[in-house]
């Protein structure tokens, strides 16, 4: 697994702050607005800009693909929302419904993961400006909701990703991971625990209550979380830690891509720290590790001292991106990053044509008798996707069942 730096756009930026960008996966481009007022679109293999700059309103937040054809670019206000038709540039605003529809502009995550697209629905929710609530968007250019969800117990949001089958994750600043859907539905409530938690008081002499959640990724079952205290991975099925690397506290927020193969790259949020800014570090995730790989290190001094603003993957085209800038400059940065040296495999546990719940232990036999090792043991429900190291020899064992009446079955394959 590598990263390959394509190349680092900067032309027109001069001083802007880049905000929360999109990735359209079909067309593999990248689209963003600054604080200039200014959309971009970017073809991610080459790094070249398509198109000519569009001039949006003041307070221009982030944007995403609401359909095929339109983007839609949300504002710090409640009344000035705009859908942009890609192909000619037109744009129409919209009222949002006031300011409880603004988007947050607060906390560590004032560019990152502010909105997040269900592309088969054409329905978008964002973090609501007062960061206690969720706010939903769809593709008929209306605001349809005001307050999809409220965040928990004194809670605020932070950041949000899209997980699948009309279902997001929201991370919050006390350390939970909700899952909801557009209709303002909670189906689960994950708390980060890393153990002891030290973490600076706050102004007024109280203890923080949990892990601010600064970024998230999800695939193939597998979630990780980027917290002020470090990256935790999770088998989101089970809910259950797979992995964890702590940072100190100094190194601000680390942002995360989407998952790709089972690859995270990620970069830190913070000005403070010479170079920081301006590498890119690629996560290997299976269900049974968590790996810090690669390291691409942007050598120019335009973008020493500058934080990473937003980053992303094309989950399809293998292609990332990452926005960062300072009081002075600002840069996009295109990579390639080369398939994982990892793979899929898919459980189907059905006797009678009925899908079971069935417990699963994977073990490693790659150096076969008295070096066995233990890659997975969980519940599932079938059909059920995990994720392992390519160049293993694996001993599959599937149980349906309890007690005497539990049917066992038997497999062998090699990744």
């Amino acid at each position: 697994m590598s990263l390959t730096l394509t190349t680092i756009a900067s032309s027109g930026f001069s001083a802007a702050t880049l905000r929360s960008g999109f990735v359209d996966t079909t067309t593999n481009i990248f689209m963003m607005v600054d604080s200039g007022n200014v959309f971009r679109r970017y073809n991610m293999t080459t790094g070249a800009q398509i198109g000519s700059n569009l001039t949006v309103n003041s307070g221009s937040q982030a944007c995403c693909m609401i359909n095929a054809a339109s983007a839609v670019v949300i504002n710090t206000t409640g009344s000035n929302h705009q859908f942009i038709e890609v192909s000619s540039g037109y744009i129409q605003t919209v009222n949002g419904g006031g300011s409880s529809n603004t988007i947050s502009n607060s906390g560590s995550n004032t560019q990152h993961q502010l909105i997040a697209l269900n592309p088969t629905a054409s329905t978008a929710l964002y973090i609501g400006g007062t960061n206690s609530n969720v706010v939903k968007v769809n593709s008929a250019q209306q605001f349809t909701i005001n307050s999809v969800v409220v965040a928990p117990n004194g809670n605020t949001f932070v950041s949000i990703i899209y997980k699948g089958n009309n279902r997001w994750l929201a991370g919050t600043q006390f350390g939970h991971v909700i899952e909801i859907d557009d209709l303002g539905n909670t189906y689960y409530d994950l708390v980060v625990n890393p153990g002891p938690y030290v973490a600076i008081r706050n102004s007024s002499g109280a203890a923080p209550a949990g892990p601010k959640i600064s970024s998230l990724s999800y695939g193939d079952n597998l979630l990780l979380v980027s917290t002020d205290a470090g990256l935790f991975l999770y088998d989101y099925t089970t809910k259950t830690l797979i992995g964890s690397a702590t940072t100190s506290s100094n190194i601000g927020p680390i942002f995360l891509s989407e998952m790709y193969n089972g690859v995270v790259i990620c970069s830190r949020n913070n000005s403070g720290v010479s170079a920081f800014g301006k590498s890119l570090f690629e996560v290997q995730c299976n269900n049974n590790s968590l790996v810090i790989n690669d390291r691409v290190f942007f050598n120019t001094a335009a973008s020493n001292l500058t934080p990473c603003n937003d980053i992303h993957i094309n989950t399809v085209a293998g292609t990332g991106v990452m926005e960062f800038s300072s009081s002075s400059a600002a840069n996009v940065a295109f990579v390639n990053v080369t398939p994982s040296s990892s793979t899929t495999r898919t459980i189907n546990v059905n006797p009678g044509g009925v899908h079971q719940q069935f417990r699963l232990l994977t073990i490693d036999d790659t150096l076969g008798v008295g070096n066995r090792t233990i890659l997975l043991d969980t519940y599932a429900q079938s059909p059920y996707t995990y994720r392992v190291a390519t160049g293993k020899q694996v001993i599959e064992l599937v149980k349906v069942g309890y007690g005497t009446d539990a049917t066992w079955g038997l497999g062998r394959y090699s990744t």
